[in-house]
């Protein structure tokens, strides 16, 4: 007996060590890749994934999923990147189980039973992307029966979900606050809209017009693109001109309520306005970019012109558009595009 504890006793000692030398290498890897070393982050990321490190797994799992924005040398690889995104996941690992949602939903690995499982399991956990995908499932019938009641009680708790803050010195994912939140900024119009259909039983239009008038207030605070604030505003006006001045009342008083307080952003609901503020235009480039290739980025953050023309000719910048789809605006060669990109998407009118 006493022989069978000490060899359960050594083997608990010998997995404690195992695991501080996984969680070392994890912590020295992440220093040097928050350093930009990726000479030396990745091997020891490398390590402690393959030990069994979870956040190490889902670093390691996601740099071979990435096409841009690369912080390691390690090139784009689906099975890989499935490999050890499942290890992190099972481990409970949220970020790793909204990337595996995003690999089964795709089109290289798609798997909607997959797709469905893993959203169940981080939808549970608050994860944005997790809770869409959810969404989806359930209205269209992917990876599990179609069930109305079930999609709209997750609409209603991703409309709930608080905004993410975002550290542009410290997260690399968070650069851009359009990427951060773009998930729950769409999520109150998007309820908006089904509560309008006049075909579903969840028809109300003044709680349409209540989700409207909550986003209205969130583009205070949030750096929403102008196109998108635009659709938004039309449809808002529409229903506005089929409401009764009552229902109208009781719509704004409902946003209220929600809210806690007083609207402060009532009397602008019908006009769009800047994405980012004048007064730091390096500030604003710092947001717009997608980071491509640090190097450009350096160049453009010094920069006082013309912000895009600033980069070299025929430079690819990374722009992000509505539902993760990117488009490319090609410096000097496509000013059509280019003033898209700058008009519409993040500079000021």
């Amino acid at each position: 007996m006493k022989k069978h504890v000490l060899i359960g006793i050594l083997i608990f000692v010998i997995h404690i060590g195992y695991s501080q030398t996984a969680e070392t290498l994890y912590l020295q890897g992440k220093k040097y890749m928050d350093q930009k070393d990726h000479v030396r982050a990745t091997p020891l990321l490398q390590k402690a994934a393959d030990m069994g490190n979870a956040e190490a797994q889902y670093i390691i799992g996601f740099e071979y999923y990435r096409y841009f924005q690369k912080q390691l040398q390690l090139k784009r690889n689906d099975s890989l990147s499935l490999s050890y995104l499942n290890k992190s996941a099972k481990q409970g690992n949220a970020d790793a189980q909204q990337l595996l949602v995003s690999h089964y939903a795709g089109n290289n690995t798609k798997n909607d039973a997959l797709a469905f499982i893993w959203a169940l399991e981080c939808g549970r956990k608050g994860m944005d992307g997790c809770i869409a995908q959810l969404i989806t499932c359930y209205e269209s019938g992917a990876g599990v029966a179609a069930n109305e009641d079930s999609a709209f009680a997750w609409r209603n708790r991703l409309v709930r979900l608080p905004y993410s803050e975002y550290d542009t010195q410290t997260d690399e994912e968070n650069y851009n606050p359009i990427l951060v939140n773009h998930i729950k900024y769409h999520a109150k119009p998007s309820l908006a809209e089904k509560l309008l259909d006049k075909s579903s039983r969840f028809y109300n239009p003044i709680e349409a017009y209540m989700w409207y008038i909550v986003f209205n207030e969130d583009r205070i605070s949030l750096s929403i693109p102008l196109h998108y604030q635009k659709e938004v505003i039309s449809k808002l006006q529409t229903l506005e001109n089929s409401l009764t001045s009552s229902d109208r009342d009781k719509g704004t008083a409902a946003a209220e309520s929600y809210l806690g307080r007083k609207l402060t952003n009532y009397q602008n609901r019908l006009t769009p306005h800047a994405v980012f503020p004048e007064i730091n235009k390096k500030k604003q480039l710092y947001y717009a970019i997608a980071k491509y290739d640090a190097k450009y980025y350096d160049r453009a953050l010094s920069a006082e012109i013309n912000l895009i023309a600033t980069f070299p000719k025929g430079t690819s910048v990374v722009v992000l558009k509505e539902k993760r789809e990117y488009i490319f605006c090609v410096s000097n060669e496509n000013p059509t595009m280019e003033g898209w990109c700058l008009k519409e998407h993040f500079l000021i009118h």
